[in-house]
């Protein structure tokens, strides 16, 4: 396997992983918890607590990270209407 082939498959087999785990099993897991986007999104940012730790600015960490997950949550339980999430 070439190097670029395997940057490639690394990348899209830790991607999948990532959202399997984060937002398919932890979310449904805490499907009757108010705050399960945010209790998922704080583990999906402890998981790249690595980037802080080797010197990203934590601002690049908490945007990209925190908020990207918190957006990707928001979508996968409401869809387009964030209302919808509040509604049992």
């Amino acid at each position: 396997m070439s190097g670029g082939a395997l940057v490639l498959w690394v990348w899209l087999f830790s991607s999948i992983s990532e959202e399997v785990l984060c937002r398919g099993l932890l979310q449904s897991m805490l499907a009757e918890v108010d705050a399960r986007i945010a209790i998922s999104a704080l583990f999906f940012g402890a998981m790249h607590l690595s980037l802080f730790l080797r010197g990203a600015p934590a601002s690049t960490v908490l945007i990209l990270v925190f908020w990207t997950s918190v957006l990707a949550g928001w979508r996968r339980c409401c869809g387009t209407a964030p209302a919808a999430c509040f509604r049992r």
